[in-house]
């Protein structure tokens, strides 16, 4: 039954009507081993939060720490914060890339070097590689896309995609036995020749992706952006870079022969 309730300020006390507790429910006590959370051997606690419909994870935890810096807060003496969720996970994974990208990066140099027989050609194609790649990144950032996981994956299948067109140029010039012997107008004639099949080549990869970039949500569109500026960085690269280079070499080649 429910105890009486005892007026202080009365000094008197009121009887209330009570009802069993059983009538309420049944009430066991049960014992309850505590538990503790634990992550690689230290304790931890899990603070949680959701973000609004159609916002990108790395937008929100960008504004987050935003405003936590601007607050001012430092977590207590022996305690240390960490963010988990998306960034957690998209560490883990670019981890991942990273231990075989060095495998796959003689792979590719490797079959470079087969390819044209020319550790010259071959730096050639690398140095637009790794340029495409900062165009890649330049598109993220003009068309305010964070740099996330799924970007790293766009920049990484960029690389394959943008050494085409360069591998296409280079093998006509080296085909051509003036250009290689450094003749600029010669060069000039491949490369114009070469254009259509070039931007045709670049139009269509942008052209696929244009979908995916208006209509792919919040999960493709970093992808799409990162390969779509890429490419047509690299086919200026194509075009403006590796002639001239080319060209060059075939210079030096002759000089020193």
């Amino acid at each position: 039954m429910l105890s009486p309730s005892r007026d202080l300020r009365a000094g008197r006390i009121d009887t209330v009507d009570g009802v069993p507790l059983a009538v309420l429910g049944r009430f066991d006590l049960v014992p309850e081993t505590p538990l503790i959370t634990r992550r690689n051997g230290e304790r931890t606690n899990t603070v949680q939060a959701f973000v609004t419909p159609f916002t990108l994870p790395g937008i929100a935890l960008a504004d987050f720490e935003r405003r936590l810096a601007q607050s001012g807060f430092r977590p207590p003496p022996g305690y240390r914060m960490n963010f988990g969720g998306e960034t957690e996970k998209s560490g883990e994974a670019q981890s991942n890339l990273s231990s075989v990208f060095g495998t796959l990066a003689m792979l590719m140099v490797g079959a470079l070097v087969l390819a044209f027989n020319s550790f010259g050609a071959a730096a050639v194609i690398i140095v637009v590689a790794v340029l495409s790649i900062g165009g890649g990144l330049l598109s993220l950032w003009v068309f305010g896309f964070p740099m996330g996981f799924i970007a790293v994956v766009g920049c990484m299948g960029l690389v394959g995609l943008a050494i085409n067109d360069s591998i296409v140029v280079l093998s006509a010039l080296r085909e051509n036995p003036k250009a290689m012997a450094g003749d600029l107008a010669a060069a000039r004639d491949v490369v114009m020749d070469g254009t259509r099949h070039v931007l045709s080549t670049t139009v269509t990869t942008v052209g696929g992706f244009i979908p995916l970039i208006v209509w792919g949500g919040l999960f493709w569109p970093p992808l799409a952006v990162a390969i779509s500026g890429g490419m047509i960085g690299a086919t200026m690269l194509a075009l403006f870079f590796v002639p001239p280079v080319f060209v060059l070499m075939g210079r030096f080649r002759r000089r020193g022969a």
